[in-house]
């Protein structure tokens, strides 16, 4: 797999760039909601200038997410999938139900390696 081009560190989440994905970690305890959405879209559309790229939540921690948020993704240009990858069923659990409100596809992976194959597939 390719080398991380960039990492940051926000007051929500940590961000792994690669060439076509970036890989985020949200931080435990935090409620996702639009602001933070919009901090992470600032940053993929800063590092992918308007190219396909794919989003993977790595959901180690346990936090909360708006499912009315995803109704924005359709409007960033560039992104081409999401992938949630976690080992707990509850999260998991929480990510099919939030599939439902996802414009773009949306795939949810056992481990970091399957995703980024499928986010590969599809770009």
């Amino acid at each position: 797999m390719k080398n991380i081009l960039k990492q940051i560190e926000t007051d929500c989440a940590h961000l792994d760039f690669y060439e076509n994905f970036v890989v985020s970690s949200i931080k435990s305890n935090v409620v996702f909601d639009e602001d933070h959405l919009n901090c992470l879209i600032n940053l993929g559309v800063e590092q992918y200038k308007g190219e396909k790229f794919a989003y993977i939540s790595h959901r180690k921690n346990s936090y909360n997410v708006n499912p009315m948020i995803y109704l924005k993704l359709k409007d960033i240009k560039g992104l081409s999938g999401i992938a949630v990858v976690s080992e707990r069923v509850a999260a998991l659990n929480n990510a099919h139900f939030e599939k439902h409100f996802s414009p773009i596809p949306y795939q949810l992976f056992l481990n970091i390696e399957t995703a980024k194959q499928w986010v590969n597939d599809i770009i």
